[in-house]
């Protein structure tokens, strides 16, 4: 059922594009979590979605990845928005950065929120090579919630 709502939520997607024409990359700066996904299938039922924010029901912390659209090499700042419950709730996130040939290059190292309750900001670099690709990785506490990546 899910693969189907995908394939047909895809197809509008690239009709919508091909009818107002693609966005220029320069405008793709923002992205809400609810586009990344979870490290694997069994972990879906962990995650709950609400407009761009993605919520980790489960008691354990998850995995929760976000690609990045990138044009050009080299990356740049990435802010992953975000919100902890608690210490023992927090979200840490990293930027890793990918060759062409999908051989992991770069690795930001996590870094956590530095509050908790509010939404807050965590901000890392992301280091990409030339024609590469990076992404966001977040390890999400119970209760955590991420909310957008801007670039």
């Amino acid at each position: 059922m899910t693969s189907k709502l995908f394939q047909s939520l895809s197809m509008v997607a690239a009709i919508g594009l091909a009818l107002i024409g693609s966005p220029r990359p320069s405008d793709a700066r923002n992205y809400p979590a609810r586009g990344g996904s979870s490290t694997s299938h069994a972990d879906s039922d962990c995650w709950s979605p609400f407009g761009g924010t993605v919520t980790n029901l489960c008691s354990t912390p998850r995995f929760w990845f976000v690609p990045l659209l990138l044009d050009g090499s080299n990356g740049g700042w990435v802010t992953v928005t975000a919100q902890g419950a608690n210490n023992a709730a927090n979200v840490s996130c990293r930027a890793v950065g990918f060759s062409k040939d999908g051989l992991f290059l770069t690795n930001s190292g996590f870094f956590n929120l530095t509050q908790f309750g509010p939404a807050s900001d965590i901000n890392v670099f992301a280091s990409v090579p030339w024609a590469g690709t990076a992404m966001i990785d977040c390890l999400v506490g119970p209760g955590g919630k991420v909310h957008t990546v801007t670039w």
